[in-house]
């Protein structure tokens, strides 16, 4: 698949929160704020791939003095993220990519929670470069995300999630990437936490 068929997610947005609470409970909720409290109270944040905007209520009650950058390829998640914000609450939507991030903004902390995941191995690398260009140093990035299932039903249950979500949404990625990996090549990798029995995986690496 070319590298400029991105993936969709306006056909799964309004039940997309649902299903994964269906399948995973609350888990993947519990991995995505597992390491928010580590975030600067003032620190400038970018988030991308925020989905419905769940993560960023959840951040601003946490960190309500921060400046956020939400970004997302989805208009339908960027629409229910805003309706989760306080109207006065200055938040930068953008509707893209992170070749969408604006080329004068440094952040404080990157966010990708079930973004890497996307991409195969070779746009996994272009992703986390172009991304890094815009990280200061000492910078955070806070990761979570799918690793390699040991157990058949979790294996069985990935290759059921790609094979939905590629004719879905027409995601990239046919396989889970080495999205830890790819990131370790390039950050220190301070602290990681397992979930479901190590079927999901939160981490923060530092510039």
């Amino acid at each position: 698949m070319k590298r400029e068929q991105r993936a969709n997610f306006d056909s799964v947005a309004a039940f997309y929160d649902r299903m994964a609470r269906l399948v995973f409970g609350n888990t993947l909720l519990q991995a995505q704020l597992h390491y928010l409290g580590r975030i600067p109270g003032n620190g400038n944040v970018l988030i991308l791939g925020g989905g419905s905007g769940e993560l960023l209520e959840q951040l601003l009650r946490i960190k309500p003095t921060g400046r956020v950058c939400y970004i997302d390829s989805s208009a339908s998640m960027i629409s229910l993220s805003r309706a989760r914000v306080d109207s006065n609450v200055q938040i930068d939507f953008i509707h893209g990519t992170e070749d969408s991030i604006p080329t004068d903004q440094q952040f404080d902390v990157i966010i990708t929670n079930f973004y890497l995941d996307l991409f195969n191995d070779a746009s996994l690398h272009r992703v986390i470069a172009k991304c890094k260009q815009h990280l200061k140093s000492s910078g955070l990035w806070l990761a979570s995300d799918f690793v390699k299932p040991k157990r058949l039903a979790d294996r069985i249950l990935l290759k059921a999630m790609y094979l939905f979500f590629r004719v879905t949404t027409s995601i990239e990625a046919e396989d889970l990437p080495h999205w830890s990996e790819a990131l370790g090549k390039e950050f220190s990798e301070r602290e990681s936490t397992y979930f479901r029995k190590g079927f999901v995986k939160s981490s923060i690496f530092q510039h």
